[in-house]
């Protein structure tokens, strides 16, 4: 008898204790809601950033167009863009060291690549020009079948281009797709050209 009223007795007094103060108890004051991991944006997202208006790559920065979006980096390319979600357009920028055989030799390169010959010296010199970083580069437009790296012939292309020689760097702007939709970009394209500028490296 004696051991059970031990026994209670000292389970009592446990009870006891538990009911008492506890510095390991805290009041709620604040709740936060978790985004499941498939929420939380990678870490890279910054990168679409870069598709603003004011971007910049290797040494040079421009305006970005309405419609325009900077896709991650290709290899020889200083930018690449998504022209108008049609994913026929490839536009990019581009930058060879020396004068690559010069602006003239550039222009009937890209004229080749739609099956036009060489623009004779008096073609040359009616090209209309624009203003590509406080230069005037001759603004090429050239309609025929586009072969690009791969070979494919896509016949009803258009080419649109822009070269301008740094004194020891050539630049390049470059468009090509489907007659119709690069010919709405055209004034997007010559603004963009406009808007290049060099920045420091």
């Amino acid at each position: 008898m004696i051991r059970v009223l031990a026994a209670l007795a000292f389970v009592l007094a446990i009870a006891v204790a538990g009911c008492g103060p506890s510095s390991f108890r805290k009041e709620v004051t604040e709740t936060r809601l978790v985004a499941p991991a498939s929420a939380v944006p990678p870490q890279n997202a910054h990168a679409a950033a870069s598709a603003d208006a004011g971007a910049q790559a290797m040494g040079f920065r421009w305006q970005l167009p309405e419609g325009w979006v900077q896709v991650p980096p290709r290899p020889m390319r200083i930018a690449t863009f998504a022209v108008a979600g049609n994913k026929d357009i490839d536009c990019y920028l581009t930058s060879l060291t020396g004068n690559a055989g010069g602006v003239e030799a550039n222009v009937n390169r890209w004229r080749g690549q739609v099956g036009l010959p060489p623009a004779t010296p008096e073609e040359m010199a009616q090209m209309p020009r624009i203003e590509m970083l406080g230069r005037q580069a001759p603004l090429v437009e050239a309609a025929g079948e586009f072969r690009g790296m791969d070979g494919e012939a896509r016949p009803g292309w258009v080419l649109l281009g822009a070269v301008v020689d740094l004194d020891g760097e050539m630049l390049f702007a470059k468009m090509t797709g489907p007659e119709q939709a690069v010919r709405a970009e055209k004034d997007r394209f010559v603004a963009f050209c406009n808007s290049i500028e060099a920045v420091a490296r």
